[in-house]
C-alpha cells in the first residue's frame, strides 16, 4: 500500500493483563496483543518511552532488505528483544515475484539469513516472526500482482532459511495480504500453502481525506471471509494497521478495530503503523497519545509475553480458533461501565512521554 524506506520500525505491543511467559492463548478471542511501528532508529528507547504510559510489549515489527548488513540485521532485531518483545521482521525485496521465484536474488537472500542465524546464535529463547513479501496482492509493491510466481518466490525463500537449518523452533513464518486486492486477482490466488505458513496477517489502512474514510468492518469482513475460506484454523495478527484524521473520529476508528480483534476467534493482535507518511497515521509523539489508543491500551483484554516459548516448539503453533462455551450471563444490568470517550481524552490528552535521544 505504500513504498517504504527500510528503517527499522518498532511494533509495539502492550498488555494490560499479562498471561504466563510464553504462553499462547487458546483462541484469538477475547485477548488482543496490540503494538505500533516506530520511526524511531533507537527503537529501545521508544519501547521505554511507551512503558511509562503504558504496559508490557509483545511484539517488534521490523522491516528489513537484503544488502542492509550483518551488523544492521542485528541490531535492528536486537533492540526489539532487549526491550522484552519479539521481533516480527518485515522482508522487502525491491525485485518481481518472478526474479524472486526464478532464483536471482538466491545469494542476497542467503547473506540476509546469515545475518539472521547470527542473532538467533546469540540465544536465550531468541526467535523471530518473518513476512516476506507483504502486501503482494497489491499494485503499490515491485512483487505483487503475480500470483503464481509469488508462490514460488515465498516458498523458495522459506526454504533458502531451510537450508541453513533455521527451523520453527527459532523462525515462524507469516503470510501477509493486504485486505484489498488490486483486480483481477484476489487474496486466496497468493496462498502459497499451509505447509509454509504459520500466522496469516493481514494489512488493514482506513486513508480517509480524498481517498475516503473506510469503518472498520467494510474492511474486515470481506478479507476475514477470503481468509478463513484458506486457512481456517490459523492464527492471523492484523500486521500493519493505521487510520488517517480527516473525514471521520480516529479514536473511535482505533477502538473499533480494537474491539474487532477481540471479538474474532483466528485474531491475535493487530500493530499500528506509527507513521505520519501517505496520511497522519500517528497515535502518539512529543505532543502526546491519542485517547482511542491508550482506551485499547488499558483494556483488559490485551495481553503480554515474551519470551513466545509455546509458539517456537517442533511443530504447528498450538492455537484453536474454536470458541469454549461459556455459560449465559445471567439476566439483569449490566456490571461493566459504559465508557465515556470525552471523559477518557480529557483526563489523558496531557500525557507527554519522555523523547529518548541517541548520545
Amino acid at each position: 500500500m505504500r513504498s517504504r524506506v527500510v528503517i527499522v520500525a518498532l511494533s509495539l505491543l502492550l498488555g494490560a493483563l499479562p498471561a504466563s511467559a510464553g504462553e499462547l492463548a487458546g483462541s484469538g478471542e477475547d485477548v488482543v496483543y496490540t503494538g505500533a511501528y516506530s520511526d524511531d532508529w533507537v527503537a529501545a528507547g521508544d519501547l521505554g518511552r511507551l512503558s511509562q504510559i503504558g504496559n508490557p510489549l509483545t511484539f517488534g515489527g521490523t522491516f528489513h532488505h537484503p544488502g542492509e548488513g550483518h551488523q544492521n540485521t542485528y541490531w535492528i532485531l536486537e533492540q526489539v528483544w532487549q526491550a522484552g518483545a519479539t521481533p516480527v521482521a518485515n522482508l522487502e525485496i525491491f525485485a518481481t515475484s518472478y526474479e524472486i521465484a526464478a532464483g536471482f536474488h538466491d545469494a542476497a537472500i542467503n547473506d540476509w539469513a546469515t545475518g539472521v542465524q547470527q542473532w538467533l546464535a546469540a540465544g536465550e529463547g531468541r526467535s523471530l516472526f518473518l513476512a516476506p513479501l507483504v502486501e503482494m496482492n497489491g499494485d503499490w509493491v515491485p512483487w505483487g500482482m503475480d500470483p503464481g510466481n509469488y508462490q514460488i518466490a515465498f516458498r523458495r525463500i522459506h526454504g533458502l532459511f531451510g537450508e541453513l537449518g533455521i527451523d520453527e523452533t527459532q523462525v515462524r513464518w507469516v503470510w501477509g495480504p493486504n485486505s484489498s486486492s488490486s483486480p483481477p486477482f484476489s487474496i486466496t490466488d497468493y496462498w502459497p500453502g499451509e505447509d509454509v505458513v504459520d500466522v496469516v496477517g493481514l494489512s488493514v489502512y482506513n486513508f480517509g481525506g480524498s481517498r475516503g474514510w473506510w469503518e472498520v468492518w467494510p474492511i474486515m469482513d470481506p478479507a476475514m471471509a477470503q481468509l478463513r475460506s484458506i486457512a481456517p484454523e490459523k492464527p492471523y495478527l492484523i500486521t500493519q494497521t493505521g487510520s488517517g484524521s480527516v473525514g471521520g473520529d480516529k479514536n473511535r476508528w482505533i477502538m473499533d478495530l480494537f474491539d474487532y480483534a477481540a471479538a474474532d476467534p483466528n485474531l491475535v493482535g493487530l500493530v499500528y503503523f506509527n507513521f505520519d507518511k501517505e496520511a497522519d497515521w500517528k497515535v502518539w509523539d512529543e505532543r502526546g497519545v491519542a485517547w482511542g489508543w491508550l482506551a485499547a491500551n488499558t483494556d483488559a483484554r490485551v495481553g503480554y509475553q515474551f519470551p513466545l516459548t509455546d509458539w517456537f516448539q517442533p511443530g504447528p503453533i498450538p492455537f484453536d480458533p474454536t470458541p469454549e462455551p461459556v455459560d449465559p450471563e445471567p439476566e439483569g444490568p449490566s456490571a461493566t461501565p459504559s465508557f465515556d470517550g470525552a471523559e477518557f481524552e480529557h483526563s489523558v490528552r496531557h500525557v507527554r512521554p519522555t523523547k529518548a535521544r541517541p548520545e
